[in-house]
């Protein structure tokens, strides 16, 4: 399905009744990852949104930003008029969250969730958290090159990258994940990885004080530090669940322990009062 947005269609699912999930993907995928998450459709209203130029919404125009992302998330809010909403993000969709608590507040929100992502994607003296362990602005205009030069074999690399480290590649399932990716246009890949790169959200997490989890895989090639204790540690009403079997992708390497943990997070969390 899909609704309109600043002029341009973007597309979402839903299934399900009950509180609201809405389920944000990664840097180039689309709701399809998230397949596995709807087994809480018995419970929830769950929900995924391709974010214009990626997935279903390939075909939208920009702008390809972080901020624009976060503007379609609250337009689709009001399209549906969802109440007491769960975001989840996952990679390069934290930073959506982050920008919609940053100009909506909480409202219409009841919880976050954060899966597997740092809050600055880069290296400096003062910061070892990068994605990959080692990202630089260098290294941010190289991959740039590499989605231009070949798309294809760039997302094959970011699909067998995203499992845990030392696992064995089911080469498949990489290949049928490239071919859902290669849905998105390289021009919002190449958009939203640089807005990624000049992204940083190390002093805001500090003030967010929705309840938030925040899942990461122990064995992550993406954010291979243990930047999750930073996040839990720095954010005020944070909780920190750890996937041991898991890399980028605890939803899909262990899909029935973050189900649970997502599940039993959310029935922790005390409903807003209505504000009458």
């Amino acid at each position: 399905m899909a609704y309109l947005s600043g002029g341009q269609d973007v597309w979402y699912t839903s299934a399900g009744e009950g509180a609201p999930i809405v389920l944000l993907p990664g840097l180039g995928f689309s709701g399809y990852y998230w397949k596995r998450q709807w087994a809480l459709a018995d419970r929830y209203q769950v929900i995924t949104l391709d974010p214009r130029g990626q997935g279903h919404s390939g075909a939208s125009l920009g702008p390809w930003t972080l901020s624009q992302v976060a503007t379609d998330v609250r337009a689709l809010i009001l399209e549906l008029d969802l109440r007491e909403v769960t975001l989840v993000g996952w990679s390069m969709t934290s930073f959506v969250l982050f920008e919609y608590v940053r100009r909506y507040g909480n409202d219409r929100i009841k919880a976050l969730c954060s899966v597997d992502m740092t809050p600055r994607n880069t290296l400096d003296p003062q910061w070892p958290h990068a994605i990959f362990g080692d990202l630089t602005m260098g290294k941010v205009v190289n991959v740039g090159g590499s989605i231009i030069d070949d798309q294809k074999a760039w997302f094959y690399g970011l699909s067998a990258a995203c499992f845990a480290a030392g696992a064995t590649v089911d080469e498949q399932l990489v290949a049928d994940w490239t071919a859902e990716g290669l849905r998105t246009s390289t021009g919002a890949l190449l958009a939203y990885w640089l807005d990624l790169a000049r992204s940083d959200w190390r002093e805001f997490v500090r003030t967010i004080t929705v309840p938030t989890l925040l899942c990461h895989g122990t064995r992550s090639q993406a954010v291979p530090t243990d930047v999750g204790a930073w996040l839990r540690d720095a954010m005020p009403n944070a909780t920190l669940t750890r996937f041991e079997h898991s890399g980028h992708v605890p939803f899909w390497e262990e899909a029935e322990a973050f189900n649970t943990h997502l599940d039993a997070f959310l029935t922790s969390v005390p409903v807003t009062p209505v504000m009458r």
